[in-house]
């Protein structure tokens, strides 16, 4: 096997007993409706010849790159169960295919963690606790242990006692409030969640840390009960006050989405509280 630099092709030795792409790309395991994703249905049904050229996203389907050129990141606390980090804005959990360069779990390889990818490896969030959008910001847990990993996740409902975040929105917000909705959404790439009576109940509260009237622009503390996709973001634009920089969601353009995951809270056998730090940007508003 001879493999180019970078992410670009991976050259093949002739694989002169299969009758087209398709079948050997099947026979080596990966699905048909992984393959057409890649593949038009006209490179599937060409013959292999000498040195067939395949990305490497199509060949490594659910592995983790080990390049990470994405921004600093800070470790906050690592033990034998968890491995925590600040998690900065315009990163992702974890990899979108095999050369995004850009992710928390490629982070890890790069920094020879990557045995820990071992976790929960049928999932493309891996060890992740949660999901923390990628212009989110804060804390994000990483569980190191497989059987604790399924345990705390199966149970999180009851162990994750805590998810404090930090948000700027627009509007005078009041000095506390609680917010009830039913949520829905669909799975498809880029969907908006919308608040439907059919939906899954969503629950959080928030305080209001200060107002700066010329900006028309809210900080608040926010308790987040539930843990629904997007949740935070809709329900503050369904009472009438969306995130600054949350334009999905009707907030004004900004620099970034302003919302920080600042502490999460774990009861597992003792209390494990993870806390960042409030990010620069939103000392400088």
């Amino acid at each position: 096997m001879d493999i180019k630099s970078g992410h670009s092709k991976i050259l093949l030795s002739p694989l002169l007993k299969y009758s087209c792409v398709e079948e050997w790309l099947i026979d080596i395991g990966l699905s048909k409706s992984w393959i057409k994703k890649k593949l038009t249905k006209k490179e599937l049904q060409k013959k292999i010849k000498k040195n067939p050229g395949f990305s490497s996203d199509l060949l490594n389907k659910n592995m983790i790159g080990p390049i990470y050129n994405g921004p600093e990141i800070e470790i906050l606390h690592e033990d034998d169960l968890f491995l925590v980090i600040e998690k900065p804005s315009k990163v992702h959990g974890h990899a979108l295919e095999y050369s995004d360069d850009n992710n928390i779990l490629s982070f890890f390889r790069s920094i020879n963690k990557g045995n820990l990818l071992a976790i929960n490896n049928e999932k493309a969030e891996r060890g992740l606790l949660y999901r923390l959008d990628f212009d989110t910001s804060g804390v994000l847990v990483y569980v190191k242990n497989e059987s604790i990993f399924q345990e705390i996740f199966e149970k999180r409902n009851n162990l994750i006692t805590t998810k404090k975040y930090l948000a700027f929105v627009h509007g005078k917000t009041m000095e506390g409030a609680h917010l009830k909705d039913f949520l829905i959404g669909s799975e498809s790439k880029g969907s908006k969640m919308k608040v439907s009576d059919e939906g899954q109940e969503a629950n959080l509260s928030f305080i209001t840390k200060k107002y700066d009237s010329q900006r028309d622009l809210s900080l608040i503390e926010i308790d987040l009960r539930t843990g629904l996709r997007h949740q935070i973001r809709i329900q503050l634009a369904h009472s009438g006050h969306p995130l600054l920089g949350d334009v999905k969601y009707g907030g004004q353009k900004a620099s970034r989405l302003f919302l920080h995951a600042q502490r999460y809270t774990i009861f597992f056998k003792q209390e494990y509280i993870f806390e960042s730090q409030t990010p620069a940007d939103f000392l400088l508003l």
